[in-house]
């Protein structure tokens, strides 16, 4: 039983191509390698401005809690008229204002 089962042999035979050929082959490779290289070098960027858009929500999302945090009182008359001074750049109307002429 040992006998019946045979193996088969698989060869390979390359034969010479012609030089187009090559060639052709090499600049697709060159334009492989370029490519991938461009793609990464796209993707570092889409990472860079990743993180520069989640520190930047980060820092939006703090000065949302603070003005939350100050808004959050309404019934205090001062904390309404800071924040309308410092946001809104609003002044009380008893409040004379001096622009000095350079």
């Amino acid at each position: 039983m040992a006998d019946s089962k045979k193996t088969r042999t698989i060869q390979v035979i390359l034969r010479p191509a012609s030089l187009p050929l090559k060639i052709v082959v090499v600049l697709l490779l060159v334009c492989c390698i370029a490519a991938l290289l461009s793609l990464m070098w796209v993707h570092k960027g889409i990472l860079a401005e990743t993180e520069r858009l989640r520190n930047e929500a980060a820092a939006v999302e703090y000065a949302n809690q603070v003005l939350e945090e100050k808004t959050g009182k309404p019934d205090s008359v001062a904390n309404v008229q800071s924040i309308a001074q410092e946001n809104l750049g609003l002044v009380n109307p008893d409040t004379v204002i001096i622009n000095p002429v350079s």
